[in-house]
């Protein structure tokens, strides 16, 4: 059944299938980490990230177009920020232990002090958790923005930063060769973290999400799996063309984040899902649940399993193991929340 993306009755009645959805992409991101960098579908595992961040945008500022008091607007906008904050000090609490260890935190000095303090306020504290700050950044400098700037302009210059992000990712051994590059990239990084690791790699899927909350776009069935097919063999041919001239490679850093056919393929597949009704009987609010689980603890049990037992390598056997512990954690968490009624551990979802 199609629908329009605003709609009175979206989420109450048909949110179920974002919420599976999740699920798929916290797999997807558990698969980064944890499967080998060769993996062929590790492109396809690219898709997580910026359709989280379309997701989120999209169920914020859908929101906010429901809402004509001013003052209404930034208490909601508050409370978004609040809910995230809440989610980031939780697992920076819990995975502390690993935090301090990890990161040699207890060797302090001046340059240890400003790394907790950027890596808490910007890139993020634990591991993959530069999601959470970037979330919080880029929706806050689109929020303010468009009170004075078009879509049409934030779209723009999102979109040019997600070039940038992309040139600093996958296409570094192009980057480099441009005048004072190293120089950019390093300064960037040592404030923000890595361009494709930060808020400018969220910008352009925040707008695209904010676009579709506003808006009632709409392209037929049909057209969308065009485009979603043809994007996805783009993306393996633009994924096998970085492999074969050796682009992501250089001196400097390596990355494979962001790929340029990333953009329609996330943008037809998101557009595909939210335009047709699928009827899904279970209940689904703790796969949701579950998938913020796995996403912020999967990094620190893979770490923690392949630092005691050296042997562990990428592979399948790393990522069942992950995945296992990961939702078992997460059903221990559903389990004393409900029964012990531990009601502080909804924070950590």
């Amino acid at each position: 059944m199609i629908q329009t993306f605003v709609s009175s009755d979206y989420i109450s009645v048909d949110g179920k299938r974002f919420d599976v959805l999740k699920f798929i992409l916290a797999i997807f991101v558990v698969g980064i980490h944890t499967l080998p960098i060769d993996f062929w579908l590790r492109p396809l595992f690219r898709t997580a990230v910026p359709l989280f961040f379309i997701m989120s945008s999209y169920f914020f500022f859908l929101k906010q177009s429901k809402i004509s008091d001013l003052n209404e607007k930034r208490k909601s906008y508050f409370l978004f920020v609040k809910r995230i904050i809440l989610l980031y000090l939780f697992w920076t609490i819990v995975l502390l232990p690993y935090i301090v260890y990890s990161g040699e935190w207890y060797k302090l000095n001046i340059l240890t002090i400003l790394h907790i303090f950027k890596s808490f306020f910007i890139s993020g504290i634990f591991p993959a958790s530069w999601y959470l700050t970037s979330t919080i950044l880029s929706i806050s400098v689109i929020w303010c923005l468009s009170k004075y700037c078009s879509n049409r302009f934030l779209l723009f210059i999102g979109f040019l930063f997600y070039v940038c992000c992309c040139l600093t990712s996958n296409y570094f051994a192009i980057y480099e060769k441009l005048p004072c590059s190293i120089f950019i990239y390093k300064s960037y990084s040592f404030i923000f973290g890595k361009p494709c690791n930060s808020f400018l790699s969220a910008l352009f899927f925040i707008v695209i999400g904010k676009i579709f909350a506003e808006n009632k776009w709409f392209l037929s069935n049909k057209i969308l799996i065009v485009l979603l097919l043809s994007s996805l063999s783009l993306l393996f041919v633009e994924a096998e063309f970085i492999k074969s001239n050796r682009l992501n490679l250089s001196t400097v850093d390596y990355s494979d984040d962001c790929f340029f056919s990333l953009v329609p393929l996330c943008v037809s597949s998101y557009m595909l899902l939210g335009q047709n009704f699928l009827t899904i009987s279970i209940n689904t609010v703790e796969l949701r649940h579950s998938s913020t689980i796995i996403y912020c603890s999967h990094f620190t049990i893979s770490s923690l399993l392949c630092g005691f037992c050296l042997s562990l390598q990428r592979g399948l056997y790393l990522f069942s193991t992950v995945m296992l512990i990961s939702c078992f954690v997460s059903c221990l968490i559903y389990l004393l929340r409900s029964n012990c009624n531990f009601t502080w551990l909804n924070y950590a979802h």
